[in-house]
């Protein structure tokens, strides 16, 4: 994933996902883009199938959600365990899974569940800290069933299984997810990983890495508080004290209708070129939907409003822009890959040294030999890269991008060396500044005639002509004196 210039915009945070970040953002180094995606996230497992809205068939505000970061650095994991600390002091009724081994074991789990709980519905919330583990099963012989399942468990399906011709069933079922992500796993996966049914059932929401915090202030609990307070009295308004109550419809109005088709169809006509990117969005209508109905849910409205499906059109037009980040080099060859971080790193720096670039480059996936021998090829002639001796090294630019060779300095006449400000008759004026012949390092026979006497020939009283020759490859000028 090269650097990440998607920026989540204002309009999509709320009044109370602005006090979830006030309570814990300042605690972290993790990305705002992380707390909002967790917070959301949270929200709408909190009022887990108590709304729905219908497009056309009911949609219920779960969410399988990718945090996309470095690892360590980005502070994912610390982002999710807030979620998980802010959901179990909610007091929602949810199963909570670390990991899925099969798809046997999560509908053994909620069935087992439901059937403690006695109730008609089971939530769970799965939790990733890396979900390469999670395709690394779904690509097992023996667990490959896990991913279908999973898809069918996001449309909030019964799921049933049988074994021996005993089955295990679980109803009325709302699953969300929460994940971690490294960019170079992402850039691995396969066709039959990513475009099946499984990868447009995710926000993928990607989180630059910040320099760690040495002090961890504390969370502010006032902050922490009334967000915790605010989710337990939306569960109530919609479930009920026992979470019992029927489902709820909410209807979106009618400016909020046209609105969203117009949201539909823009996202048509920005992805349909795009065939990765527009197998992606093909759900994108219906996060939208669900983020819009966390919202209203959290008003306590019944009805989405076009300020409540704002902020999800701002959120999820930050996660289309993310999607050409996340996967700008998915289906690429690793030479490929190693090209492109080539030219990018000499781009962002126009004359970095050899030296520089390996050291941003050379890694545990690209050793030295490939290094030096990917740099020549890209460096010969025709290539994207430029090479200039300057001196010792070796400076690397863009093809057609590398600094023009300085002109030949010119011949003037004036009273003060810029560089010395010995006065002098002649001077030598070069890059735009006026030096004197010393100072620019130009030798002769007359310089040397005086140098020997400890003198220097620039700060001499000279009239007539002094006149440079072509500069050699050594870098010195060689001049000559007229003296009248």
């Amino acid at each position: 994933m090269n650097a990440l210039k998607a920026e989540m915009p204002d309009a999509a945070w709320s009044p109370l996902a602005r006090d979830y970040l006030a309570a814990v953002g300042h605690t972290t180094s993790a990305s705002e883009h992380f707390h909002l995606a967790v917070f959301l996230t949270i929200a709408g497992t909190v009022l887990g199938r108590s709304v729905y809205v219908t497009d056309p068939h009911p949609l219920y505000p779960n969410f399988f959600t990718a945090l996309v970061g470095e690892s360590a650095y980005s502070k994912k994991g610390t982002a999710m365990k807030y979620g998980k600390s802010l959901l179990r002091q909610t007091g929602t009724d949810v199963l909570s899974l670390v990991s899925v081994d099969s798809a046997e074991g999560l509908i053994e789990h909620l069935s087992q569940h439901q059937t403690r709980q006695k109730t008609d519905s089971v939530s769970a919330m799965l939790h990733f800290p890396e979900m390469r583990s999670l395709i690394d099963k779904a690509n097992q012989k023996s667990t490959r069933s896990i991913i279908p399942k999973l898809s069918e468990a996001y449309d909030c399906e019964d799921l049933q299984l049988v074994v021996r011709n005993n089955p295990v069933r679980a109803e009325n079922t709302f699953t969300a997810l929460m994940g971690g992500a490294a960019p170079e796993w992402l850039e691995n996966l396969t066709a039959n990983d990513l475009e099946g049914g499984i990868g447009n059932r995710f926000l993928w929401v990607p989180g630059p890495s910040r320099e760690p915090l040495h002090k961890r202030p504390p969370v502010n609990r006032e902050k922490w508080d009334a967000v915790v307070k605010a989710l337990k009295e939306a569960r109530t308004f919609w479930a009920g004290d026992r979470g019992q109550r029927d489902p709820s419809r909410v209807e979106l109005s009618s400016e909020a209708e046209t609105r969203m088709e117009q949201f539909g169809k823009f996202i048509y006509r920005t992805t349909r070129e795009d065939p990765l990117i527009s197998k992606l969005c093909g759900r994108m209508e219906g996060h939208c939907a669900k983020i819009s109905l966390v919202h209203s849910g959290l008003d306590l409205s019944p009805r989405v409003e076009l300020p409540h499906l704002e902020r999800s059109i701002a959120f999820c037009q930050f996660l289309l822009e993310s999607l050409y980040e996340i996967f700008s080099e998915y289906g690429l060859s690793e030479t490929v890959k190693q090209e492109r971080k080539f030219v990018e790193a000499i781009t962002a720096k126009p004359g970095i040294t050899i030296r520089e670039l390996q050291r941003i480059i050379v890694s545990g996936r690209v050793d030295t030999e490939t290094f030096h021998r990917r740099l020549r090829w890209m460096t010969a002639e025709g290539g994207p890269i430029v090479g200039l001796r300057e001196g010792r090294s070796i400076r690397l630019y863009p093809a057609g991008q590398q600094e023009p060779e300085a002109p030949a300095p010119a011949v003037k006449e004036v009273s003060f060396c810029a560089a010395c400000e010995h006065p002098l008759r002649l001077h030598v004026e070069h890059r735009g500044q006026r030096e004197c012949m010393a100072c620019l390092g130009i030798s002769s026979p007359l310089c040397e005639h005086f140098r020997q006497q400890g003198k220097l020939c620039v700060g001499l009283p000279l009239e007539g002509t002094l006149s440079l020759s072509d500069p050699p490859e050594s870098g010195k000028q060689e001049a000559r004196a007229n003296v009248a």
